[in-house]
């Protein structure tokens, strides 16, 4: 809720990439962490910053696509997100056994930053002028 409601005010990419560089800087915090509440902490920090992501999404849905047009999307977007927790085990052994349980931090924050450069240079705003809240 905070997120959208930002994003009527600064705009829809600007908090997503907002919300991504958290997450980026908490990745890397979790993987240099040294104690279980540094750990914690950034584990936090990152899943709010990738609750940006969800939020966003749905806002850029509905500025850009018709009502009627935003089932048949929503439901590509659903089978994405219930595809991913069934492959990620996989990915995060093959770190896990490749790198170390560090490694596998490091690369969520290469991969962040790699979806943040991507929004920058291709994600146009979508938020319209005349729907920015006004302070």
């Amino acid at each position: 809720m905070l997120f959208r409601s930002l994003s009527d005010r600064f705009g829809r990419k600007s908090m997503l990439l907002t919300g991504l560089a958290v997450s980026v800087v908490a990745a890397v915090l979790s993987g240099l962490a040294p104690e279980i509440e540094l750990f914690l902490l950034a584990r936090m920090l990152e899943g709010i910053g990738l609750g940006a992501g969800a939020v966003m999404s749905r806002a850029v849905l509905t500025d850009t696509i018709d009502a009627a047009e935003i089932a048949a999307v929503v439901g590509y977007a659903i089978l994405t997100t219930q595809l991913v927790p069934a492959l990620a085990p996989i990915f995060g052994g093959y770190l896990a056994l490749r790198l170390s349980l560090s490694g596998i931090f490091f690369a969520l924050a290469i991969y962040g930053a790699g979806i943040w450069l991507f929004v920058f240079h291709a994600l146009p705003e979508t938020l319209r002028e005349i729907g920015r809240a006004h302070v």
